[in-house]
């Protein structure tokens, strides 16, 4: 699981250097909301049951790591699109939006997987 963390911000740190006119706020961003998230996978697939959401990650995360981090990965991709979109549209002061929510579902779940003992 180690491997798909470094991937997952390997790839979210090129992908935003990428883009030509990305801010550094977007970036810097983009990078928290992966790391935070791979972390909180991480956690998620070392646990034993699912609580929370059982019905996206399923039942027993353990059994299916590949479906957390595919989950955990297009949830970050899909927020870090989102809000470099949303820089070119005339809402372009709520960029930060979506990127926040996912940073702060997975801090929460990072939190309460670290209270439960799954470090």
């Amino acid at each position: 699981m180690q491997w798909l963390l470094t991937l997952l911000l390997l790839v979210t740190t090129c992908a935003a250097q990428a883009l030509p006119d990305a801010p550094s706020a977007w970036i810097a961003l983009t990078v928290g909301t992966a790391a935070v998230t791979g972390i909180d996978a991480h956690q998620t697939v070392n646990g034993g049951r699912e609580l929370w959401s059982p019905w996206l990650y399923g039942n027993y995360p353990s059994q299916h790591p590949a479906r957390v981090a595919g989950i955990m990965a297009g949830e970050v991709v899909a927020a870090s699109a989102a809000g470099y979109w949303l820089r070119s549209t005339r809402f372009r002061k709520f960029w930060w939006v979506p990127q926040l929510y996912v940073l702060a579902v997975h801090t929460a779940g990072m939190v309460h997987n670290y209270r439960a003992g799954l470090h």
